[in-house]
């Protein structure tokens, strides 16, 4: 367990030794999204690691995919102050 946690740049479990046997404690993904965001990642680089993570793979077209969802997300942001403003 200890190799592939290792292999996969996770953080190694606690192990603590009980009268009654051992308790081991997993600590949670350290590729959080602000912890992503922290080493310069931009918001389409973040959503296509959340990607992996739930699909373990993805595609140039899935990719691709993730940039038109996130332009069209930005301009409907956009559209709506400004139709606002013209009323």
């Amino acid at each position: 367990m200890i190799n592939v946690l290792n292999a996969a740049s996770l953080p190694l479990p606690e192990i603590i030794s009980t009268p009654l046997g051992f308790t081991l404690t997993m600590r949670k993904d350290p590729f959080t999204e602000e912890y992503l965001q922290e080493l310069g990642l931009n918001k389409r680089q973040v959503a296509a690691i959340s990607f992996l993570r739930v699909h373990g793979t993805i595609t140039n077209s899935q990719y691709q995919e993730l940039k038109r969802r996130r332009r069209k997300d930005r301009g409907e942001r956009f559209k709506r102050p400004c139709q606002e403003a013209h009323r």
